[in-house]
């Protein structure tokens, strides 16, 4: 609305003005936002309208195995893994920039082009077929190689280059999806199934060692304040150290609250030792995929699960303290028949019956083929077949269903296995407003079937075709997984084991024998000290809510490594209360919040630790020891004194006004009513009108000169009936809606008023 360019998050830069730009590509739903974000950027779309003053603009990430629907977009794409290569090229740039012709930047992408593992798009040509089917791909200059390899790196080259994994991350103030420590702790797995693309495209598999994932975990920790880690990978419990890794950090963290986890796991790979230590503190989310629900069908996929494994591997976290359980499923899957998808029926009803005081959630995803797969020359299974399975499985599955939007399903079969022709597709829907497609609320598919009219592609030409076996695809330039051939021949393989009986193989087969550890016994330490603490926020952190405020005051905390009190139960909590809630926007000189700890602390020493975890835009005022018995601050907190600040433009209009009369006119009224305005469940609204006139115990003018003017307001907290400064200030002098938003507000001090109107501050 106002034309700002976009800027970064931390500095405020204008995007434009950067050298380079990477984006990432996670999914193929969120090409539409790179679009957005060019041009709320103010950067040119295609890669040859940008010329020496733009900045160079990168992609890599699980979607660059196949970039062409973004090819003319991105001038560069990392074919593999970027920890190296990202070093390579911010030097090669920074030497064009230095010497040599800087003007000349299609030198520069053609020096790009001989970087191991970076495909620059603009330096090939493709020509199609009379049918619509890719005919070749044709570098066009020397130095572009007529097969892109994939950049690999191990996790010891990485050591020896003095770089292992990001300590010390940046920690967002407010709730991320993943709002935890995060440690890769492999790259690649061990069993290839047929479907998934990572785990051919990440091959081949590597683990970090032992030693310094116990190190990785413990200084990232210090560093973040986090309470909980997840060990990640693709598949997790198939670390060859993970008992003797997850013992180690047990020790550790369990005796400080901090909890692990693990991703998806394999149902066969779950064992008792697993399950003891990960429900030691508290039990994160645990989520098991069988895929399918016959055996027949998960070996065609090649995730070969039994369902006797399954079930006991549901038993198994049920009795171990698992109230919830999630289980991943697919459908639409080559060689799927009615019987499958009954088997995923009968499986959950099964499991059930096992586990009557298990809650299950099943998440049904329909399969997309993927370049670099075996499936990669299958077609994707249509609309119309996908709604009658998927009203299917909702109507006969016994538990709490989620499933993924089928129209949403075809733009991803579209755009996961598209040619260069995609990038005008895509240039056409983001111009009819196609951004954040992977939001259901926000997708419109009636967008892109306008979208694929007027560019003239076919649906049904990318998804629903079967690619014979020599089709040049359009990522075969790009070598983002194992050989084609031996592609095609595990293909085969897949199409003959449909047809085959399943062979009887022993129960439990896989599972891991591994005894488990020591029992860690979590002790609840009595409190033996109360420490108060006044800290003042100001500045870009003023819009902070106060739940994440509450969150960075616990992090802060356990970065400043505090012997803490915690609740007890089954989710342990910091025993920390804060005083009455600040609103979004407010800067304050008064935010108060006790702790308790376990041991003693000099008040000194509690001071000087807290002051080096806290982070910019906060400042610690006091320290102070308060009893142990003292009640919390919420509860005597009644009166709050307040700064308002006016915009210019209310300051202006009030310049020609008689201001101190303004106020006594207000405050002389025998009520005063505000409209309280309360969202309810069904969406609607509901207005009401409060007296607020008892909640203003004083309100004056600081300053009424000058380009801003200023007002003190001091407000009571009364039950049932609390109202913000702005609102107050707005009713008194008239303000619009704009003028209320744009107050600065800052809370003084808060007080606490006794009987025969004694007031003392916290």
């Amino acid at each position: 609305q106002k034309g700002y360019p976009l800027f970064s998050l931390e500095t405020r830069q204008a995007l434009s003005s950067f050298d380079i730009v990477g984006f990432g590509l996670p999914y193929e739903l969120c090409y539409t936002n790179i679009l957005e974000m060019l041009s709320l950027a103010q950067i040119p779309l295609r890669s040859r309208e940008r010329t020496h003053a733009h900045p160079l603009i990168i992609a890599g990430g699980p979607c660059a195995v196949n970039p062409e629907p973004l090819a003319d977009f991105l001038d560069a794409i990392v074919i593999g893994d970027g920890e190296e290569i990202i070093g390579e090229i911010v030097a090669l740039v920074k030497r064009h920039k230095q010497g040599g012709s800087p003007q000349d930047r299609t030198g520069l992408l053609r020096e790009l082009a001989k970087l191991q593992g970076l495909y620059v798009p603009a330096l090939y040509v493709p020509n199609y077929h009379p049918d619509g089917r890719l005919a070749e791909i044709k570098p066009i200059y020397p130095e572009a190689p007529a097969s892109v390899s994939y950049r690999r790196m191990t996790f010891d080259r990485l050591l020896d280059t003095g770089y292992s994994f990001p300590i010390a991350p940046v920690v967002p103030f407010v709730p991320t999806v993943h709002d935890r420590l995060n440690v890769e702790i492999q790259r690649g797995c061990p069993w290839r199934c047929r479907f998934c693309q990572a785990g051919f495209s990440y091959r081949p598999y590597r683990e970090r060692n032992y030693q310094e994932l116990v190190e990785i975990v413990r200084k990232g920790l210090e560093n973040t304040g986090y309470d909980a880690v997840t060990l990640a990978g693709l598949s997790a419990a198939d670390h060859t150290e993970i008992i003797p890794l997850l013992q180690t950090l047990a020790k550790e963290l369990t005796p400080k609250r901090i909890s692990i986890g693990l991703p998806s796991t394999r149902a066969d790979r779950f064992t008792l030792a697993l399950a003891e230590i990960l429900n030691s503190v508290r039990r994160q989310t645990i989520t098991f995929a069988p895929e399918a629900g016959t055996e027949r069908m998960r070996r065609v996929i090649r995730k070969e699960l039994q369902e006797s494994e399954i079930r006991e591997t549901l038993k198994m976290a049920n009795l171990n303290g698992w109230k919830s359980v999630k289980l991943y499923f697919m459908y639409g899957l080559p060689t799927e028949t009615q019987e499958d998808l009954q088997g995923i029926v009968d499986l959950i009803r099964a499991s059930r019956k096992d586990n009557p005081q298990l809650s299950l959630t099943i998440t049904l995803s329909p399969f997309v083929p993927k370049p670099h797969t075996p499936f990669q020359w299958h077609a994707q299974t249509t609309l119309d077949n996908l709604k009658s399975k998927l009203a299917f499985l909702r109507k006969n599955l016994p538990a709490q269903v989620r499933a993924h939007g089928l129209e949403q399903i075809i733009l991803e079969g579209v755009l996961s296995r598209g040619d260069r022709r995609c990038s005008e597709l895509l240039e056409i829907a983001w111009k009819k407003g196609s951004v954040f497609d992977e939001w259901g609320e926000r997708f419109h598919y009636s967008l892109w079937e306008e979208s694929f009219k007027e560019c003239g592609i076919s649906p049904e030409f990318y998804c629903y075709r079967v690619r014979e076996k020599d089709e040049l695809l359009p990522w075969d330039h790009l070598q983002g997984g194992p050989d084609k051939k031996a592609l095609w021949n595990d293909y085969q393989t897949s199409i003959k084991q449909a047809d085959e009986p399943v062979p009887r193989t022993p129960h439990l087969k896989n599972r891991p024998e591994v005894p488990s550890g020591p029992k860690i016994i979590l002790a609840h330490e009595p409190t033996v000290q109360k420490v108060r603490f006044k800290i003042g926020r100001q500045g870009a952190v003023r819009f902070l809510s106060h739940l994440e405020q509450i969150e960075m005051v616990r992090r802060t905390l356990r970065r400043a490594q505090f012997p803490l009190g915690h609740s007890s139960g089954f989710h342990p909590q910091i025993r920390c209360s804060f005083g009455p809630a600040i609103s979004v926007g407010y800067e304050s000189d008064c935010e108060y919040f006790d702790i308790e700890l376990t041991k003693r602390l000099p008040i000194k020493e509690a001071e000087e630790k807290f002051q080096a975890a806290l982070p910019q835009g906060f400042r610690l005022l006091k320290t102070s020891s308060v009893p142990l018995f003292f009640p919390s601050l919420e509860s005597l907190v009644n009166r709050i004194e307040y700064t308002v600040d006016l915009p210019q433009d209310a300051t202006l209009a009030l310049n020609n006004t008689d201001k101190e009369n303004l106020i006594n006119r207000f405050m002389a009224q025998n009520q005063i009513l505000l409209e309280k305005v309360k969202k309810q469940k069904d969406g609607r609204t509901k207005k009401s009108q409060i007296d607020i006139k008892s909640c203003i115990a004083d309100m004056s003018w600081i300053n009424h000169t000058g380009p801003l003017a200023c007002l003190f307001l001091s407000l009571k907290l009364l039950p049932g009936k609390q109202v913000k400064p702005e609102k107050v200030v707005a009713a008194c002098l008239n303000l619009t809606l704009e003028q209320t938003t744009l107050c600065r507000v800052r809370r003084l001090r808060m007080l606490v008023e006794m009987p025969d109107n004694i007031t003392a501050e916290v």
